[in-house]
């Protein structure tokens, strides 16, 4: 596999197998030289290019995560403004339809009309995680405006068309109607016509729970005013859910990764304590957020900056920061732990891994093997030149 150019943020799973990997990238195994692949991009379950896709275009900018409605559309986030045909008339979200052409619709503008996406929000800045829950989609991001587009006004001189833009005061949460619309019910002051102050620092990941509820870690220490230690897990109405964590964090987390079949969270960063115990940069967590005691870290590792961590089916933790020896073992960049967290025997003789990983999304093969399969941003695993996306097979 030759990967892609660059990052490689996010994967969709259809029904047969096929998977949509979006992120920043212009070229994927090479296909895209003479006609770029502008950030999207269908495979088969096997990893090669699939050309029935109707992207078009495709975005031009980074397309950070993908999450399905249940109609069987697809919503996208990211930093970008055009999709296909569409200049200019995307605040960094939009839906799809199944084969990855835009959703649009006809409006009637004061000169006529005109086909535009049907998905009218977004926001001000970059989005890096989306969720769907009864049919509403939730953002996280960098950006403090929702914005919405309004149609059918002519400029000050009556002659021609106008495209005025809404906005409306949302910081780094909101949550979408399915048309684009601002859910106001979600983490928002009705009376000042703005959210809530929501976390006093960058969310860095989130999660979403089968319930709705989201847990989001980063670098905060407070939520809408209350106590949450680099993590706070949020209704579905957008208040605080107090005491998931325990006492939390001393210092940033940036990911929180939850696997169904173990029924476990990971936790990787830069702190030293979780829950006023040594952690070292990861902990293990149990649903209710309570640490698990048997995955034990503590002395084993060269530093606590832990960059990504995220535990399969099988109980393997795999793990990506910026370290060097763990448990007197040179690890560079990568390492695969057990669920005790313990180096995995067997599968810790790779070279070093140069790079950042952003997801790790499991399949099994018809063998019934664990696959994973590894995107972000690298460019060297295991002494061998990869670009940004490579499947493991654990036997």
């Amino acid at each position: 596999m030759v990967g892609a150019n660059n990052w490689v943020n996010d994967v969709y799973r259809y029904a047969d197998g096929r998977l949509l990997l979006i992120g920043d990238f212009l070229d994927y195994e090479r296909k895209g030289i003479v006609r770029p692949i502008s950030r999207i991009v269908l495979t088969s379950r096997d990893g090669e290019m699939d050309r029935s896709l109707q992207s078009g275009r495709g975005a031009d900018g980074s397309l950070n995560s993908i999450a399905a409605l249940p109609s069987g559309k697809l919503v996208v986030g990211g930093n970008f403004a055009s999709y296909d045909i569409h200049q200019a008339e995307i605040h960094n979200i939009t839906v799809l339809n199944s084969n990855g052409s835009i959703d649009s619709v006809s409006v009637t503008t004061f000169t006529g009309k005109d086909t535009v996406p049907a998905f009218n929000g977004g926001t001000d800045g970059r989005i890096s995680k989306l969720f769907v829950h009864n049919n509403r989609i939730t953002a996280i991001g960098g950006f403090n405006y929702y914005l919405q587009f309004i149609y059918g006004k002519s400029d000050y001189l009556k002659e021609r068309d106008s495209l005025i833009t809404d906005s409306v005061l949302v910081r780094q949460l909101v949550r979408f109607l399915p048309d684009g619309s601002l859910d106001s019910s979600f983490n928002y002051d009705l009376t000042r016509h703005r959210s809530f102050d929501g976390p006093n620092g960058p969310i860095a990941d989130a999660y979403q729970q089968a319930d709705g509820k989201i847990i989001i870690v980063g670098r905060f220490t407070r939520y809408n005013g209350q106590p949450a230690p680099y993590i706070a897990r949020i209704n579905v109405d957008g208040s605080l859910d107090p005491g998931f964590g325990g006492g939390g964090a001393d210092n940033s987390i940036l990911s929180i990764r939850f696997n169904e079949t173990t029924q476990r969270f990971i936790l990787s960063g830069s702190f030293i304590k979780f829950d006023n115990a040594p952690a070292s940069g990861l902990v293990m967590l149990k649903a209710d957020g309570t640490p698990d005691p048997q995955f034990n870290v503590r002395g084993k590792a060269s530093n606590e900056n832990y960059w990504c961590a995220q535990q399969l089916s099988n109980g393997m933790v795999i793990v990506n920061g910026n370290f060097n020896r763990y448990d007197g073992v040179h690890r560079s960049g990568f390492m695969v732990l057990d669920n005790t967290g313990k180096l995995a025997q067997g599968y810790n003789n790779t070279g070093d891994f140069s790079g950042n990983l952003s997801k790790v999304f499991e399949t099994i093969n018809s063998s019934g093997q664990t696959q994973a399969l590894l995107m972000g941003r690298f460019n060297r695993f295991n002494e061998k030149e990869i670009s940004n996306v490579v499947r493991l097979l654990f036997k």
